[in-house]
């Protein structure tokens, strides 16, 4: 009876032990929870190793910096803005994560709709510049055909 005791006191107090032992170090980098900064991030690169590994990154070494996609977004800022790191259009909408933060302020993961009020003005003035220079290039040679007609007639 007293051994049987003994057995469940042991047990009781291992089970009490466990969870605070396990959690001084949650992300298992060697640092104590309380001191760590981030503690579900093994190498500290302020990204937590569950996104890593969703994303197919290394949660073992600091990848911060790198930029996979070379979309000019950094692995951090594309967890900040909740993009896709491998990928240089996270949306699909044609237009890059960086050019929809950075030039057009509008959200990286929803599909842009302001694509064709922005393309069909800037092809309009295009066209309107080239009859432009159409009209330049060929219209005052006639014109001064004809008046150089006209002065010689008139004299």
């Amino acid at each position: 009876m007293i051994k049987k005791i003994k057995k469940e006191v042991i047990f009781l107090v291992l089970l009490l032990l466990i969870p605070p032992i396990l959690a001084l170090d949650s992300d298992r980098d060697g640092l104590n929870d309380e001191k760590d900064p981030y503690p579900y991030d093994f190498d500290n690169d302020k990204m937590p190793d569950k996104w890593e590994l969703q994303n197919n990154l290394p949660h073992d070494r600091i990848n911060d910096k790198e930029d996979p996609d070379e979309d000019g977004l950094s692995n951090l800022e594309e967890f900040q803005k909740r993009t896709n790191p491998l990928l240089k259009d996270t949306d699909g909408d044609q237009i890059d994560d960086y050019t929809e933060l950075i030039e057009l302020k509008t959200d990286p993961t929803k599909k842009n709709k302001t694509l064709k009020p922005l393309v069909i003005p800037s092809l309009l003035i295009i066209f309107f510049i080239f009859i432009l220079f159409l009209i330049i290039k060929f219209k005052p040679k006639r014109l001064f055909k004809k008046n150089n007609k006209l002065k010689k007639g008139g004299k």
